[in-house]
C-alpha cells in the first residue's frame, strides 16, 4: 500500500493525501504528542505535516514510507517548538533528543562532515545492543516517549528501563568522547 501511496503522490493526486492520513494519522500524533505534550498543537503540526509531506514527495521517493514520515513529523515537531520559543522570547522548552543534535542546519562540508560522523558513530553504538536496549533506547530518544510510556509498552518496571537508559547513556558518551566529541 505505501508503494501506491507514493506513486499517487508523485502523480500528484489527492488520494494519496487521503490515504497517508488514515493509514499514518494515529502515528503521527503519538510522535507529535511525545515532543510537543499538547493535543492542540499536534494537531495543528500535524497540518504541516500533510503540506510538507505533499510538496516532498516529489522529488522524493521514500523506500520505507513509516520511516520516512516519522522524519518529517518530528523535523516538523521541533520546527514548531523553535518557532514557539522564539515566539515567546525566552520561554524554556527542553528537548531531550538526538534530533537538536544530528538534525541541525549545517553550513560548511566540515560541519556536515562531522554530523555524518556523528550519526555513524551512534548507529555502531547502537547496532552492537541487544535488541531491547535499542528498542527502549529509540522509543525514548526518536519517539519521544516517557519512561512511563515505554514501561507501559514493554512491559518493564519504570526503574529498569531508566537504569537502562542511563546505562546507555553514560556508554554512548564514553563511545563519543574516545572519538573526540
Amino acid at each position: 500500500m505505501d508503494y501506491r501511496i507514493v506513486e499517487l503522490l508523485n502523480e500528484r493526486n489527492e488520494k494519496g493525501l487521503e490515504l497517508i492520513e488514515k493509514k499514518y494519522k494515529k502515528y503521527c500524533m503519538t510522535i507529535l504528542n511525545g515532543i510537543l505534550k499538547n493535543e492542540n498543537d499536534s494537531m495543528e503540526c500535524l497540518n504541516d505535516v500533510w503540506l510538507k509531506l505533499w510538496n516532498s514527495i516529489p522529488p522524493n521517493k521514500p523506500k520505507d514510507l513509516d520511516a520516512y514520515i516519522a522524519c518529517v513529523v518530528r523535523n516538523c515537531a521541533f520546527n514548531y517548538l523553535k518557532y514557539q520559543k522564539a515566539k515567546k522570547r525566552g520561554g524554556s522548552v527542553e528537548i531531550l533528543s538526538l534530533n537538536e543534535i544530528i538534525i541541525t542546519a549545517k553550513e560548511t562540508a566540515e560541519e556536515k562532515i562531522e554530523v555524518e560522523e556523528l550519526k555513524r558513530l551512534i548507529n555502531a553504538y547502537l547496532s552492537n545492543q541487544k535488541k531491547k536496549k535499542r528498542i527502549i533506547f529509540v522509543l525514548r530518544y526518536f519517539y519521544m516517549l516517557q519512561i512511563e510510556e515505554i514501561a507501559s509498552l514493554l512491559n518493564i518496571n519504570k526503574k529498569t528501563i531508566s537504569t537502562i537508559l542511563f546505562r546507555m547513556r553514560q556508554e554512548l558518551k564514553e563511545v563519543l568522547v574516545k572519538e573526540g566529541y
